[in-house]
């Protein structure tokens, strides 16, 4: 099977040329089990975000180029997914940094020693939760009692939206809105950062950890750390798929933000 597709920075999946991939955009082949992306100079958030979702289905290792380099890496889907939403917050902290700056990465064994994440955190992404429908997955968790705890999902037309989070959060200020879209409730740079970590979630199907400062009001930076692990059973719909997260400010794990 040949697929062929070109994304451009808006996000916007076109049908693919010979052309080079466009500038802020990508693009991405497909010949049987081989895949590889492109990237083109200085790659856009939306056109990195169209991206991940689309390696959504993908389960092979992809070849990861950059337009103005002649050798591609080999990595795992996992991998890329990682490595495009890191590229992805980057671009959008680095205009933003008095709001957040963080790092993300698989969780390992190694992550999960003693005294380098939370407890609480410890236990959400020690899990097991493959399960063979979401709610018996969601059941194990709330019996676990969860600090914190954030569900996520998808409203009916596919858009992020959050199904539950704590009372009385601290960040974001107003609360968002359930069951509405992330774009809908929250101040644009806000949705871009969530959506990042939520669709890279549902990308890559297992956990991983995000670390780095946030700013809450016009408080001095906070550290934060946060787990976040979809749920993604394979004999569910992609509309019943959930993302849990929960994240602790490490001077105040009492206060609740998303």
């Amino acid at each position: 099977m040949r697929a062929n597709i070109t994304i451009n920075d808006a996000g916007i999946i076109l049908a693919a040329s010979n052309a080079p991939p466009p500038i802020g955009g990508a693009a991405v082949s497909r010949v049987n089990q081989k895949m590889s992306i492109t990237l083109g100079a200085k790659p856009a958030l939306p056109a990195l975000l169209s991206l991940i979702r689309a390696l959504r289905a993908v389960k092979t290792t992809i070849g990861l180029y950059h337009s103005d380099e002649n050798d591609g890496t080999q990595i795992i889907q996992t991998k890329v997914c990682i490595h495009l939403a890191q590229m992805a917050l980057s671009s959008l902290e680095s205009e933003h940094r008095n709001l957040f700056q963080s790092k993300i990465e698989l969780v390992t064994p190694q992550l999960l020693t003693v005294g380098n994440v939370p407890d609480d955190l410890s236990r959400l992404a020690r899990m097991p939760l493959d399960t063979p429908d979401v709610l018996s997955a969601l059941i194990k968790v709330y019996d676990a009692r969860m600090k914190n705890l954030v569900l996520a999902g998808q409203s009916l037309s596919m858009k992020l939206c959050f199904i539950v989070v704590p009372e009385n959060l601290a960040w974001p200020k107003p609360p968002p809105l359930l069951a509405q879209s992330l774009e809908h409730c929250l101040d644009l740079t806000f949705n871009y950062w969530l959506a990042i970590i939520y669709e890279t979630a549902m990308a890559i199907r297992g956990p991983f950890y995000q670390h780095g400062m946030i700013r809450i009001d016009q408080w001095p930076e906070r550290q934060f750390k946060r787990i976040i692990y979809p749920i993604i059973p394979a004999n569910e719909r992609a509309s019943n798929h959930r993302i849990l997260s929960t994240v602790r400010l490490l001077d105040d794990p009492y206060t609740p933000i998303i």
